[in-house]
């Protein structure tokens, strides 16, 4: 990784996250990295918090990764840096694409401590329905409520599916309930198995008449059910 790094910084952030991605073995690898090549021995979660908006993408993967591998003990600062930001995102301050960077890097971060980042879902699901928050921000908030992935984590999203005017059934319309539903789906089975509610929920999905909730619907089914796989 330091010799490619020293060749070809892109091509290093991509190896980081393959690498990162595979092989997260608690061993301190990406803070060690980071210190080499940042020169920078201070490796505590309030600097590394601090500093993710300033880092380059390769400083930045980096860090978002050493924070991971502070475990529990980073989860307080991380989540305090998530509801630092407006929501919904705010795109005329004139620093919106380093506010998503940022955020960006903080759920990465959670992902990658998974089921001690648990405090975090109700930031984590605020930010999954934001649509005025980056694609690729969305998308790691997604996986980083999969990576917590308990049965709290599913009842959560549950109660966040949007309802109709008048309460009585889902409300179909609007992708409020794609986002909420696509991470349901994400979850492993055995955050779904006898999770209060979801079967009324299924059941009221298999009715609707979108044919795109066909697919969440049956894969969450099949997790329930033990045929998924």
């Amino acid at each position: 990784m330091i010799t490619l790094a020293t060749i070809d910084r892109s091509a290093a952030v991509t190896a980081c996250y393959s690498m990162f991605g595979r092989h997260r073995d608690g061993s301190g690898m990406a803070g060690r990295l980071l210190v080499h090549f940042t020169g920078d021995t201070d490796s505590s979660v309030e600097t590394l918090v601090a500093r993710l908006p300033h880092f380059d993408n390769f400083h930045g993967v980096l860090a978002q990764e050493a924070l991971a591998e502070h475990g529990a003990a980073a989860v307080p600062a991380l989540l305090a840096a998530l509801r630092a930001f407006p929501i919904p995102a705010r795109q005329d301050t004139g620093h919106w694409h380093e506010d998503e960077t940022t955020k960006f890097r903080v759920t990465h971060a959670l992902a990658g401590i998974g089921t001690a980042a648990a405090p975090a879902t109700p930031a984590l699901i605020a930010l999954l329905q934001d649509t005025e928050s980056y694609r690729d921000v969305r998308h790691q908030a997604k996986k980083a409520l999969i990576a917590i992935g308990l049965p709290e984590t599913a009842e959560a999203l549950i109660a966040e599916l949007p309802r109709s005017q008048g309460g009585d059934g889902l409300a179909w319309d609007g992708n409020g309930l794609y986002f909420l539903l696509d991470a349901l789906a994400g979850m492993p089975p055995e955050a779904l198995s006898g999770v209060h509610g979801l079967d009324d929920v299924l059941a009221e999905l298999r009715d609707a008449p979108s044919e795109w909730l066909r697919g969440p619907v049956e894969l969450i089914t099949d997790k329930v059910s033990g045929t998924f796989g």
